[in-house]
């Protein structure tokens, strides 16, 4: 009888976390497709865990009908990369887009586009296995505000490159729309050892502030695009990196990078092996910015150099130093509160791990920052526990905000520990120190690892859908037009929300507290800082006396879903 209880209680025990896997685990599903819309077989897609060190990693490719699905994925927030020499892949890989398990995915395939041409010596003779190098500049007007990529993550991602053949011709595809400048002897691409100490040529053969400009509207080839080298010596910049380097590391994982004062523009790109020596060769005269960056890994912090500009006139350049400083990190935990009533009967559930959680500094930006933001996103998805880590963060003040996986979450208070007096840090008391609101930001400290962040996420957001009209039928709105929501009994910044209306004059707001908040809309003015106005202390004081000043207001329910009434009316 014993034994059979005992099998009993094992198969018992079994089915549950069978039932637990089985809550745990799901799928994600999608397409590929042409820019004909047609499906596109035998695409390899890849889905990478966000903030998982190893078994993260699933692999899938396209039927005939472009279909592809990753099965038995844990919760977490998930990443897709695709790929096809030759084609541009917009949708699901670019853009920074995340995905988790229950959701679909379209990722779209685009041709891109040619050029090529034909590269010779100062003599006219081809030159042969060179590397030539295109660059994305900028967008096309027509495509000015497609891609949510910035301009310094486009230059880096439409590069193209190519070795010239025994006839010096080289052949670059696979590029996105937009004007190029293409080049030769660029310091940071290829293998071409002879040309290296000479400073790089671009078409058609001048120097990289008279680059002739290459024009893609799409798929097409452009031919001719020929580049006679112009042989001109360039100059030797070195130095070494000092400051924060831990015993630990290895220098192979340093990076230098170049920039250029005057244009603006990224140049080139190093990596310092095993030393602290770094080195760029064939650099033409002019003013440059310096930086050095050691990447940090997913339980520590890196650091980086703080910009150092110098200037190349007519002779080469050593001895510079590069002081690395500690990037600091925050850390803390997500708390999600259960609650008594929840918001319908969805059939999926949400998880901790689902959260995304980011970190954006309220200064403005310093010299180089656009450089690594390709390598950085300084966001973090916290663990089963809810426990998580931003990294690589620079000395100031920075916001926490999330992008939550349940529509009916919402953020209810986030807090920071409060600093305990210096006489009492070793002791209980001080250790169970109280916390404060993190209304103005969260400050650090460079190489400062500050713990005890606290978020607080509650069930029963509100949702709100509407458009904006003109004050009247004759008026005319704005073509770019900022919706704000302005919380009437509180004055927390995450209880604020902003939203740029579609062209249509259409809007939506998610993941709202319930309570009473007012409605403005207002002109976007160009060139305004691409953050939230609630960031500012003194904007958002003003942006409290219009919002009250104007009296329109609403008040949202516990899980109340306001659509499709909702209509603001801006001024002329």
């Amino acid at each position: 009888m014993k034994h059979h209880l005992l099998t009993l209680l094992w198969f018992v025990l079994c089915a549950s976390v069978a039932s637990a896997q089985s809550k745990r685990e799901g799928a994600i599903t999608g397409r590929v497709l042409g820019d004909d819309g047609r499906p596109v077989a035998g695409v390899e897609v890849g889905a990478n865990r966000v903030g998982v060190k190893r078994g993260g990693e699933h692999s899938a490719v396209s039927d005939e009908e472009g279909r592809f699905q990753f099965n038995n994925l844990t919760p977490g927030v998930y990443t897709l990369d695709a790929g096809l020499p030759g084609f541009i892949v917009e949708g699901a890989s670019r853009g920074g887009a995340v995905y988790r398990i229950g959701e679909q995915a379209t990722i779209r395939l685009t041709k891109g586009g040619v050029i090529t041409g034909r590269v010779t010596d100062e003599t006219g003779d081809p030159l042969v296995a060179v590397w030539v190098l295109s660059r994305h500049v900028r967008r096309l007007e027509a495509h000015a505000t497609e891609s949510s990529l910035s301009d310094q993550e486009l230059e880096l991602r439409g590069r193209g490159g190519g070795a010239t053949d025994d006839r010096g011709i080289y052949r670059i595809y696979g590029l996105p729309p937009g004007v190029h400048v293409v080049g030769v002897g660029v310091a940071d691409w290829g293998d071409s050892s002879y040309l290296k100490h000479d400073a790089p040529t671009y078409y058609p053969s001048v120097p990289r502030d008279a680059a002739g400009e290459v024009t893609l509207r799409g798929s097409e080839e452009v031919l001719g695009i020929d580049i006679r080298h112009r042989g001109e010596p360039g100059r030797t910049l070195s130095g070494v990196i000092a400051g924060a380097v831990e015993a630990s590391r290895h220098f192979s994982y340093m990076r230098v990078s170049l920039r250029s004062v005057e244009a603006g523009r990224f140049e080139a790109e190093t990596g310092v092996h095993n030393s602290r020596a770094f080195v760029f060769s064939g650099v033409p005269d002019g003013e440059y910015e310096l930086h050095a960056m050691r990447p940090g890994g997913d339980d520590e912090a890196g650091a980086r150099s703080l910009p150092r500009r110098v200037s190349l006139k007519g002779a080469d350049l050593t001895g510079i130093e590069l002081k690395l400083l500690n990037f600091a990190s925050i850390a803390g935990r997500v708390v999600v509160e259960p609650a008594a009533k929840k918001c319908g009967t969805d059939v999926r559930q949400s998880f901790v791990e689902e959260i995304t959680l980011l970190a954006s500094s309220v200064e403005p930006k310093r010299g180089g920052d656009d450089i690594w933001s390709h390598w950085f996103r300084f966001g973090s998805v916290p663990e089963a526990k809810g426990d998580f880590t931003v990294w690589n963060l620079d000395a100031g003040r920075y916001f926490i905000t999330a992008d939550l996986p349940d529509e009916s979450w919402y953020v209810r208070e986030i807090s920071v520990p409060t600093a305990p007096p210096v006489a009492a840090k070793r002791t209980t008391a001080a250790a169970k120190k109280p916390a404060e609101s993190a209304q103005h930001g969260i400050a650090v400290k460079s190489g400062e690892k500050l713990t005890g962040i606290e978020l607080k996420i509650a069930e029963g957001a509100a949702s709100l859908e509407g458009k904006v009209v003109p004050a009247n039928e004759s008026a005319k709105s704005p073509n770019r037009i900022r919706v704000h929501l302005v919380p009437v009994e509180a004055d927390d910044f995450w209880r604020y929300a902003e939203t740029m209306a579609d062209g249509d004059g259409a809007l939506r707001f998610q993941h709202l507290a319930p309570g009473k908040y007012w409605l403005l809309a207002k002109p976007a003015i160009e060139g305004e800082p691409d953050r939230p106005v609630a960031w500012d202390a003194t904007a958002r004081a003003k942006l409290r006396r219009e919002a009250e000043a104007a009296k329109n207001e609403i008040e949202l329910q516990f899980c109340g879903r306001v659509k499709s009434h909702v209509t603001l009316r801006t001024g002329k």
